[in-house]
């Protein structure tokens, strides 16, 4: 008498186990392709948020706000708070000379009373970060706030930066003289500026005016001054209680293109990157936003990164 069989071989179960293997090793690039794909929409969507917020600003106060500020210290990120629904953070901070990190002299100089500003980044904003960044804190001890504690604070950073304006080896772009590569002024937001939409001649949906530099601070070579170095409350360099112009933390000039491994880069030219696959996206300065591939032409990336040179005319 023949007796029925009841489960599988080894030899079976070894194929099966093999065939769930298989489909599993081909699924999971499409996986991990459709987050990511999930995660850049989203970083798109922060970037317009970003982008509508500087159009409020425009309208209230009749120009685009400063990439930083040279009396404060404090970065375009504080500026547009208001407009991402954070008013009351907003509200919290002194806009004169105060405290950014330390103490202060707050006992012989009224002006320097008030709670220190970078404190107000240990508050996360996550309009400010990119889904696809690791790094969600600054990294370099020049935003370390000193805390008198045995364990010091590290504040939020931010992800998105401002276009400050090309510069290019052969000086065709305006760049201020300064460490760290000087401060371009040919863009939207730069040093002190208070740019309007009629100065934008390039027109608006041709000249970026915010980018991504999300790739991490490595500890050491060309990122060493990676897109988490600092806080997102601050704009330049501070020493004590006294702005220092040394370097722009806040916004960046366009020099190298997008997700490069330069050897050296200056702190002020530290190009925009991001952790999507190809390029990183940017916000123009009508609101719209674009996905700048890797292999852009150079020419043709720094000509977006102005706003009043008409070079495009030249390259085209």
């Amino acid at each position: 008498m023949r007796t029925q069989r009841h489960g599988f071989t080894l030899v079976e179960l070894l194929v099966v186990i093999a065939i769930v293997g298989i489909l599993i090793a081909l699924l999971l690039p499409a996986v991990q392709a459709a987050r990511e794909a999930a995660r850049r929409i989203n970083c798109t969507n922060n970037l317009k948020q970003l982008a509508l917020a500087l159009q409020n600003y425009h309208s209230a106060s009749g120009h685009l706000p400063p990439g930083a500020l040279l009396r404060n210290g404090l970065s375009w990120n504080v500026f547009v708070l208001p407009y991402i629904e954070q008013q009351h953070l907003y509200d919290l901070f002194s806009f004169d000379y105060g405290p950014f990190n330390g103490p202060g002299d707050a006992a012989s100089n009224p002006s320097h009373r008030g709670p220190r500003k970078n404190e107000h980044a240990l508050t996360p904003i996550a309009d400010f970060f990119c889904p696809s960044a690791t790094q969600l804190l600054a990294s370099h001890p020049s935003s370390t706030i000193d805390s008198g504690l045995a364990t010091e604070q590290k504040p939020y950073t931010s992800h998105y930066y401002a276009v400050a304006g090309p510069k290019d080896p052969i000086g065709f772009y305006a760049v201020d003289s300064g460490n760290n590569g000087g401060y371009a002024t040919d863009g939207p937001m730069y040093l002190d500026s208070r740019i309007r939409f009629e100065d934008i001649t390039d027109g608006t949906s041709n000249s970026f005016v915010l980018g991504e530099i999300a790739m991490p601070r490595a500890p050491s070579g060309y990122r060493a001054e990676g897109g988490d170095a600092s806080s997102w409350v601050r704009g330049i360099m501070w020493s004590g209680t006294t702005a220092s112009k040394n370097g722009m933390s806040s916004a960046k000039n366009v020099y190298f293109s997008v997700n490069p491994v330069p050897a050296v880069v200056e702190f002020n030219s530290m190009p925009f990157s991001s952790m999507h696959p190809g390029g990183a996206n940017f916000a123009r300065c009508d609101g719209s936003i674009a996905f700048v591939q890797e292999d852009v032409d150079i020419n043709v990336y720094r000509a977006t990164a102005s706003i009043a040179k008409e070079e495009m005319q030249i390259i085209k």
